[in-house]
């Protein structure tokens, strides 16, 4: 039937040819969900061998995708870790070359943790942040209106570290009060 190799592949072409779409599709573009979490170790998440709780929608996205189980963060430079880790992730900078970028972010706040207390200061918003970090550890109930706490010695404290390290900003005159 097929006389010459030539026909048979001119045949072939065709049959291609007719077989593709004209109008290709575009291609589909990858499906990806990065969930980044404060304080969220893999080690919470049932499926990945946590047994006190139960994590039904992370269990049901770790069974279908793929999962860091060693991926940890660098560290700060400020006590607001989350800025410093967000900061990596959107920028792909590590910890050192992040810095600069979220560094910004110090202007914006004083912090001292002593005794099991820890005062945070943010000074252009004239804001007090006051913890016992012992008591309370996940930082929910501010003590910084009780006459009773030690932000008095923390925010000296704060002063004499701020000296220490040749900070500009003057506290006292931000919270007078302090």
């Amino acid at each position: 039937m097929f006389r010459s190799p030539l026909r048979l592949l001119a045949l072939a072409t065709f049959a291609i040819l007719a077989a593709t779409p004209l109008s290709a599709a575009p291609p589909t573009r990858p499906n990806i969900l990065v969930l980044f979490a404060d304080d969220q170790s893999f080690e919470t998440i049932r499926a990945l061998g946590h047994t006190d709780i139960d994590t039904p929608h992370l269990d049901r996205l770790v069974q279908r995708g793929t999962v860091f189980t060693h991926a940890f963060n660098m560290g700060s430079f400020s006590p607001a870790v989350c800025v410093a880790s967000r900061t990596m992730l959107m920028t792909g900078r590590s910890l050192w070359l992040a810095k600069g970028i979220y560094g910004a972010y110090l202007d914006h706040q004083r912090a001292v943790i002593h005794d099991g207390w820890k005062l945070i200061l943010y000074p252009k918003a004239h804001v007090a942040r006051l913890y016992h970090v012992a008591a309370d550890p996940d930082e929910r109930r501010d003590l910084a209106a009780d006459p009773t706490a030690h932000r008095r010695d923390l925010f000296q404290r704060l002063r004499l570290l701020q000296r220490e390290l040749a900070d500009p900003l003057d506290l006292a005159s931000v919270f007078p009060g302090l």
